[in-house]
């Protein structure tokens, strides 16, 4: 009995729509004819038979009632759609469902993406997949997708991943990279991933210095320089120290054009790269682009016995020019390196993806075995790390030599050192909306310019007891970039939520050279100093705390929330401390040092309109001049108040009976606090006297006039300072003066005797 069907059946009887139709008649049948639905007896071409009387039909493309004729057995027909492609090479064709869908051959659609499968692979967790899949990718030069069905891929070999727009599809699928090899000399042979571009890094140097804003670079040879290659520009000029390192002038960009021994940039460079005395080396290579990888689970080696340099294997994903490469959606665990690695890379994002570093048993020691990072990028730029929770890991995100960075809306848990930071030669680091907790840190910043908001970072003691030697009470740390070098960070932190420090070095650290910091509107709570800066080498300029609130809770002794030391061998110039307000405190809202060089004094101090709910029983001014060192010109303490404390204590603190030199006129007025009768000044003393004097030690504020303007001259508001020695009398000077002049000069002088302001008989 001959069988007719309008859609194809292989020989096991399984049915697939659109394709080659089968007859099967008899190994002694002899096909009859094919009719077209207009009754023209069509022949078909070809008609191929085998031992079994199986027969295949092709005909010319249309729609055919076809009856079906075989000598010896009675005709049947039946209609049916059916399209024959004479051109598909007998494995049917394809149409889509809807109107002006076209004729594609079933090759030709099933091709659109690789499986890993049809290479070979099992997924079956105990076969090793890594030939199978490597072979798979080794097939798409052009580009294309490649599927992992669902299942468990073993991956003993990192799979080498050369090629342009690769996507690269998880469907949820687990690769066990436990037993991953890693070989040192091969940079990210422990990555389950290698992307690595097949150019080679050629390199110049720069001949003529580029200025700020530039977008050209001069160079000694532009040979194997091209269009679309990504650039990395080195310079010998040291931007800053820190307390690892040196950091350089440097540059990451891509070339948009070659002309002659000039390449023009796509970005204007953000600082100058001077040319001499300096060297900058200028380097490149062609990147492979559009590189998507999701859906995974990875599963690391975890610990290793022996230490990985730099933590870059075993990795999960790790590239080496990259442009536009995206990894989403995939979670990450165990690995010993950094799970997603990337350098020499352009628009580079990581998103909604989870990462889990060591289990909590395993013994975290410093250097030793501690290189876990979640995802981690070098020399770039337009990085963007989002939408990413990990634990127990050394970092979350961090960098190096990375321009447009961007670390938002993650969380992190229990990290053995901070959660969200980056590394030297950083520039516009963003860290927006991101949450920390159970951290050594929430962010540490070695860029030079950063901007932290939004985020909220709560310390507490480190949940893992295997972390050796680390502790948690920092929220903001900077890593130490000393004075002496030209480069100086620009710092905006605002609108964070920062609680429960213990004691420490601050929840925000300032051990970092600034041309601009800015730490407004935060909120502080718990019971550790706040802002704290307690460097000898660093510049401060252009600072500005505002608008803070720090509540503390009691816990601590001596919390304080803005205690800034006037660097040894730095400057203080230009600050402004306003509108903040600290409760339940046992030490100084604000305290302030000076510096001991004489040469170098503190300019342009302007502490004002900061208010003080003073712990119970506490025994501190609100705002301090420490004692120590040299202050300068145009410092005003102005409206500051000190409320409810039950001692006789004063809301401005002078000095504390050590020598400060003024060189100028210092203002200090309107400040009050409510345990004293009279309000103004009376809350200004000098050491330990309570009630206002006239001062005789010429050593404080010399020349200067502490009033309140509404005070006449001589009245209980009104200080002045009067020459050291005998009710001002000078003896062992003596000096010369040419008349018609005003100019005297002294000997036998010293300048606590003799200041600008003093009255002198010749």
């Amino acid at each position: 009995m001959q069988r007719f069907f309008d859609v194809v059946q292989d020989r096991s009887g399984n049915c697939i729509p659109n394709a080659l139709v089968y007859v099967y008649v008899g190994s002694t049948s002899t096909l009859a004819t094919l009719y077209s639905d207009n009754g023209v007896t069509t022949t078909p071409n070809p008609v191929t038979t085998n031992s079994d009387g199986e027969y295949a039909f092709y005909a010319a493309n249309g729609t055919y009632t076809l009856q079906i004729q075989a000598t010896g057995y009675d005709s049947q027909s039946r209609p049916g759609t059916i399209i024959f492609d004479p051109a598909d090479g007998g494995v049917g064709v394809f149409v889509q469902d809807g109107s002006g869908a076209v004729i594609r051959t079933a090759q030709n659609k099933m091709r659109e993406s690789y499986s890993v499968k049809d290479f070979g692979a099992v997924g079956d967790g105990v076969t090793d997949d890594s030939a199978a899949v490597q072979t798979a990718v080794n097939n798409m030069t052009a580009g294309g997708t490649l599927v992992f069905p669902f299942g468990t891929y073993k991956i003993n070999t990192s799979i080498l991943v050369p090629y342009s727009n690769i996507t690269i599809i998880g469907n949820g699928s687990t690769i066990d990279a436990t037993t991953l090899a890693y070989n040192g000399a091969v940079r990210g042979s422990g990555a389950v991933f290698r992307l690595i571009t097949p150019s080679a890094v050629h390199g110049a140097t720069l001949t003529a210095t580029a200025n700020q804003g530039s977008f050209t670079l001069a160079l000694s040879s532009a040979t194997n320089f091209a269009v679309g290659q990504t650039v990395r520009c080195i310079s010998t000029e040291v931007q800053y120290r820190n307390d690892t390192g040196i950091a350089y002038y440097c540059d990451v960009n891509k070339i948009t054009n070659v002309s002659g021994l000039n390449i023009t940039l796509e970005s204007p460079l953000l600082y100058p790269l001077t040319v001499s005395p300096y060297t900058v080396n200028v380097r490149s290579l062609m990147p492979i682009e559009n590189i998507d990888i999701s859906g995974f689970t990875m599963l690391g080696g975890g610990v290793r016995a022996t230490p990985l340099a730099n933590g870059n294997g075993p990795c999960g994903i790790y590239g080496v020019g990259v442009d536009n490469i995206s990894v989403r959606n995939c979670r990450f665990y165990g690995f010993q390196g950094i799970a997603v690695y990337v350098e020499y890379v352009q628009d580079f994002t990581v998103s909604d993806c989870y990462f889990e570093g060591v289990d909590p048993t395993v013994a975290i020691t410093e250097g030793q075995n501690s290189g876990f990072y979640a995802a981690y990028a070098t020399y770039g730029r337009r990085v963007l790390f989002t939408r990413c929770i990990g634990q127990r890991v050394r970092h979350i995100f961090d960098g190096f030599m990375v321009f447009q960075f961007v670390q938002a809306d993650s969380v992190a848990n229990n990290t053995h050192r901070a959660a969200f930071g980056s590394h030297e030669n950083t520039y516009d680091l963003d860290i927006v909306g991101n949450v920390s907790y159970s951290c050594y840190a929430g962010v540490v910043l070695r860029a030079l310019t950063a901007n932290v908001t939004g985020n909220t970072f709560t310390a507490g003691t480190i949940n893992n007891p295997n972390w050796i030697g680390f502790s948690a009470n920092l929220a903001i740390t900077m890593s130490q970039m000393l004075y002496t070098d030209p480069g100086q960070a620009r710092f905006v932190i605002n609108s964070n939520r920062i609680y429960s420090y213990g004691t420490g070095t601050g929840a925000v650290s300032v051990v970092a050279s600034c041309d601009q910091l800015t730490i407004s509107d935060n909120l502080f709570v718990g019971g550790a100093p706040s802002i704290q800066s307690n460097n000898a080498d660093i510049n401060l300029n252009n600072v500005v705390i505002t608008g803070n609130s720090f509540l503390f809770d009691g816990s601590v002794s001596f919390t304080s929330a803005i205690t800034m030391a006037q660097a040894i061998n730095g400057t203080l110039r230009n600050w402004v401390i306003s509108n903040n307000t600290a409760r339940n405190h046992t030490f100084q809202v604000v305290s302030m040092h000076g510096s001991n060089d004489v040469t170098n004094p503190a300019d342009c101090i302007k502490i004002t309109d900061n208010l003080a709910l003073v712990a119970p029983g506490s025994a501190q001014a609100a705002v301090t001049l420490r004692p120590t060192g040299y202050y300068g010109d145009n410092i005003v303490i102005r409206g500051n108040s000190q409320w409810g404390t039950s001692v006789n204590v004063p809301t401005v603190l002078a000095c504390s009976g050590q020598t400060y030199r003024m060189r100028g006129y210092p203002v200090v007025e309107l400040n009050d606090e409510t345990i004293k009768t009279n309000q103004g000044n009376r809350a200004v003393v000098y050491a330990s006297s309570t009630t206002p004097t006239v001062l005789n030690d010429a050593t404080l504020f010399r020349g200067s006039v502490i009033q309140n303007t509404a005070s006449s001259a001589g009245g209980p508001n009104y200080w002045v300072v009067t020459t050291a020695g005998t009710n001002g009398t000078i003896t062992g000077v003596t000096g010369a003066i040419t008349a018609g002049t005003n100019i005297l000069t002294l000997s036998g002088n010293d300048n606590t005797k003799v200041y600008a302001g003093s009255f002198i008989t010749v």
